[in-house]
């Protein structure tokens, strides 16, 4: 998202939303002609989801996609094989210069493992800013996508999570198997992570 369009909370953003089934429980899926903008689990809260969305959307238009809600799951939970790789969603990023840089190293780490609040920092150049990302990890209201679940504390505890700590540890599990039995690392080098790409 531009800097303008972030000031103006996405106005003129047009907005689909839909209600999927996941690996991890129902979700809403907000999607834009540019990319998945939202992906929130409800926990059986539909509406109150649909509602805080659209409080941090005020100024786009919401209309419902219901047809889409098997299509989005699939893409976004499939299955790798050895004849395909599953294409990774478009996404629409709206957040500050610094969350941006955050949530972009996140899409950096390799499925199945995990990183400290420090590598992320020191990965985006500000080593002394464990605490902002932390932070920028509890604003990510796209879920799954942007991997918070694979960041913990440099003593390996979890931090709070947006989704809940089962849910956290079911998407590692899930990912894990994924790997066809390799174990999760214990950490990822930090040279590992590209560089960043810049809020446009």
């Amino acid at each position: 998202m531009t800097p303008g369009e972030y000031k103006s909370c996405g106005r003129d953003i047009a907005i689909l939303y839909s209600f999927a089934e996941t690996p991890f429980g129902r979700a809403l899926v907000l999607s834009t002609d540019r990319g998945i903008c939202g992906i929130e689990f409800t926990d059986g809260k539909d509406s109150a989801a649909l509602k805080k969305a659209k409080a941090r959307w005020p100024l786009s238009t919401f209309a419902a996609n219901p047809e889409s809600e098997n299509e989005i799951s699939a893409r976004i939970f499939e299955e790798p094989s050895a004849q395909r790789q599953p294409e990774k969603p478009r996404l629409l990023l709206r957040g500050t210069n610094f969350q941006i840089q955050v949530w972009s190293a996140l899409l950096r780490i390799p499925e199945g493992s995990i990183v400290s609040y420090g590598d992320i920092a020191k990965a985006i150049g500000k080593p002394s800013a464990s605490r902002a990302v932390g932070t920028a990890l509890a604003a990510n209201t796209i879920a799954f996508l942007i991997p918070c679940h694979r960041v913990l504390r440099a003593s390996g505890l979890f931090k709070s999570y947006r989704w809940g700590a089962p849910r956290r540890w079911s998407m590692l599990g899930w990912e894990a198997a994924r790997r066809e039995g390799e174990h999760i690392n214990a950490s990822v080098p930090v040279g590992s992570l590209a560089k960043t790409a810049r809020a446009s």
